[in-house]
């Protein structure tokens, strides 16, 4: 039988350095996954978060326009959530109200209340100026006028953190 020439004085230790930068390699990957991992974590929270807050502007404007659905709309000097809309020169709308759609003197929170979310959505309804429809007809015939009237509807809410927001606004014809 013979015997190994190598004695232990002789090694180097190079496998052991090789299976250390070997190992430094791997968790460096690991470590880089798990950086990767968490980012899309907060990318998917955060897309649910404004998908929330989408949801239940969305919400508060359908309750908007349920309200403009009713037989008589109520009267805007007793109604905290209704407020005329006047037209500038230039053509854009100023308002009336002095509030904004975060106070609740202003706005209307919804009726059903969102257990998932911290702040209610709330909405405002605006008169706007009504339009004058032409009826046309063949030469001779006798015209009629229509007159519209046109409410502008905002609905405001925010997701589970205040990050979030989603204002959603709609022009609804009665």
């Amino acid at each position: 039988m013979k015997k190994s020439s190598v004695t232990p004085a002789s090694q180097r230790g190079a496998v052991l350095f090789i299976s250390l930068i070997m190992l430094l390699v791997m968790t460096l990957l690991g470590v880089s996954g798990l950086k990767g991992t968490t980012i899309e974590e907060k990318m998917a929270g955060n897309l649910l978060d404004s998908i929330h807050a989408l949801q239940a502007a969305e919400a508060a404007l359908r309750e908007g326009e349920s309200q403009l659905t009713a037989v008589t709309v109520p009267n805007v000097s007793t109604t905290p959530w209704l407020s005329e809309a006047n037209e500038t020169s230039e053509g854009s709308p100023i308002y009336t109200t002095t509030g904004n759609l975060t106070s609740s003197s202003s706005s209307a929170d919804l009726t059903t209340t969102m257990s998932t979310l911290p702040n209610q959505p709330s909405y405002l309804v605006e008169i706007l100026p009504p339009v004058t429809n032409r009826a046309q007809g063949p030469i001779g015939f006798n015209e009629q006028n229509t007159t519209s009237s046109f409410y502008r509807i905002t609905a405001y809410s925010e997701g589970k953190t205040d990050k979030a927001i989603a204002i959603v606004q709609s022009i609804y014809q009665r």
